[in-house]
């Protein structure tokens, strides 16, 4: 939960928290994980492994000086990450919108407060191109993109009839327009392409199916 919340917020807390969660999630599945241990992904990630060794000692014998002072099998491991994170979620919806909201608030958040803050709003609402101070300027509407996705996959449930339906709808009313406007006035046009792209997919295969559900449950 520290990781996903705060690792662009407060990467100081958020990166070790990573750390920690790849290392802790990665062993949780090598000891209670048993139909995952010879999986696909676990197989990769031990080749990985395995390649980043091989390379890192060979170049410790051959050439020290170019090569750092450990393999740095850390960089490699976070990589890897979403093994535990999937491992940990298990199909729970309930989890994968706690996990998703708590990484959306801690982003949203930090592009109101890293970088230029306001005047970076303000800057890229006049047409300039910003990057919120993440990273570099193709980071941070990525980000946001993400966020739209999302936004847009559990819009039925954010809107649902039930408890609290007026305040879900605004805060999630409130969420795509930031969203939305952090995409238009960062991105450039790969980070368009994968927004439509990624639109197209979920349309034709999320929204089109439930709406002919929908319709044939009505007739």
């Amino acid at each position: 939960m520290t990781y996903a919340a705060l690792r662009v917020l407060w990467p100081t807390v958020g990166s070790p928290a990573e750390t920690l969660t790849a290392l802790l999630g990665l062993v949780a599945v090598l000891f209670y994980g048993k139909r995952l241990r010879y999986s696909a992904p676990m197989s990769l990630l031990g080749a990985a492994v395995l390649v980043q060794l091989l390379s890192w000692t060979l170049g410790y014998f051959h050439h020290p000086e170019w090569v750092a002072d450990n393999p740095r099998l850390d960089r490699l491991g976070k990589l890897f990450i979403f093994i535990a994170v999937a491992w940990w979620l298990a199909g729970s919806t309930r989890r994968t919108l706690l996990l998703w909201g708590l990484a959306l608030g801690g982003y949203v958040v930090a592009s109101f407060l890293l970088g230029g803050g306001l005047d970076e709003w303000r800057a890229g609402l006049q047409g300039q191109r910003v990057g919120f101070g993440i990273r570099n300027y193709q980071h941070g509407p990525m980000l946001f993109g993400i966020a739209l996705l999302g936004l847009m996959i559990f819009a039925p449930r954010c809107l649902a009839v039930g408890p609290w339906r007026v305040m879900r709808t605004l805060i999630w009313s409130l969420l795509t327009t930031i969203a939305l406007s952090g995409v238009l006035i960062g991105s450039d046009t790969r980070d368009m392409v994968g927004v439509v792209a990624g639109s197209a997919v979920y349309v034709a295969t999320v929204a089109l199916p439930c709406s002919a559900r929908r319709v044939r449950a009505s007739q």
